[in-house]
């Protein structure tokens, strides 16, 4: 830092990195126990990043609600089903979610390390590069939905209707 940028700099540069003061409730966790998300899953803390999602993206508070859902029963997924043969392909609402989870960066390293063990790493490529990585995208999103109705006993298209319902 040179004599001019010192002005500039402030005394504390973690003034800069204060997360937001929310965090989940005990009754939105219970809440997602019972619509089947995994119990470790159901605890990961997603206000911040949903706080994010609703200022910048003025996502409304349905889509936040099933957006959070919907993406921690992926997780579940995932937790559940270490060893598939193919890959969970997250839906739009699920990715953005992730996204904005993954870009807490602090709490997404340390949330999915106690859940898998290392961070689980987001790789947006498939369906991009030729016509047999679309193929593959989509197939691997059909074995999604079938395992996703397999482990929550409702099709995905239909839990993405309202969470309301299960409230």
């Amino acid at each position: 830092m040179n004599d001019k940028t010192q002005d500039l700099a402030p005394n504390d540069k973690s003034a800069y990195f204060v997360r937001p003061s929310v965090s989940i409730s005990q009754e939105t966790v219970k809440t997602l126990v019972v619509a089947g998300v995994d119990p470790q899953v159901a605890r990961i803390d997603l206000e911040a990043p949903k706080l994010v999602l609703a200022v910048n993206e003025s996502w409304s508070s349905e889509r936040l609600l099933v957006g959070e859902l919907e993406y921690k029963r992926f997780l579940t997924l995932h937790l559940w089903n270490r060893h598939l043969p193919f890959p969970l392909v997250p839906t739009v609402l699920i990715d953005g979610m992730w996204h904005a989870h993954i870009l807490d960066t602090r709490a997404y390293v340390a949330d999915t390390t106690k859940l898998f063990g290392s961070y689980l790493h987001h790789f947006p490529y498939l369906g991009f590069l030729d016509p047999d990585s679309i193929r593959l995208k989509q197939e691997a999103f059909l074995k999604f939905c079938t395992l996703y109705e397999w482990t929550f006993g409702e099709s995905y298209l239909r839990s993405a209707v309202s969470l309301h319902e299960r409230v």
